[in-house]
């Protein structure tokens, strides 16, 4: 796990959930708490991109490049945009998009503490699967007003359709 923190610009929920997800009871009651490894992880990167997320302005932050793929695959599911009022970028992979699809329930996160300036929250979608919580998408928003949430909602069921 720290590795692809070091090489890949996925977010330490991620890494996690797609490393445990397959992993035996027994190896998971070996680890630490979830939220030490992710600090771990962030801790690593943080190593590695000191000066990642220091975007003041959301009219010139482009997300593309290495930092829009991982493992050659699409990362950034949907950007409304520079010249959007209400920024929201969707990040996640097929895979899992595809877990999300398939899940009966989803469980909604909204953390304000955790998004990068300029973003004012950081919305995570996970799913349950094999008694383990699997981060599927995760939404950088510019604020909390209705219309965000309903763009953002309205965008991951087109996502989801597709």
């Amino acid at each position: 796990m720290k590795q692809q923190a070091k090489i890949t610009s996925k977010l330490p929920g991620q890494i996690f959930s797609e490393t445990v997800i397959n992993q035996p009871k027994e190896v998971l009651y070996q680890l630490p708490c979830e939220n030490s490894i992710k600090r771990t992880l962030r801790n690593q990167r943080t190593g590695n991109h000191p000066n990642d997320g220091n975007c003041d302005d959301l009219k010139t932050l482009k997300v593309e490049g290495e930092w829009a793929l991982y493992h050659n695959e699409n990362l950034l599911l949907h950007d409304n945009g520079t010249d959007a009022e209400e920024r929201i970028l969707v990040f996640g992979t097929d895979n899992e998009l595809q877990l999300l699809v398939d899940a009966d329930t989803w469980f909604l996160d909204g953390n304000f503490k955790l998004a990068p300036k300029p973003f004012l929250q950081l919305y995570v979608i996970r799913i349950e699967k094999n008694s383990v919580y699997v981060s599927t998408l995760f939404i950088l928003m510019q604020n909390k007003t209705r219309s965000s949430y309903e763009s953002m909602f309205s965008t991951i069921l087109n996502i989801c359709k597709d």
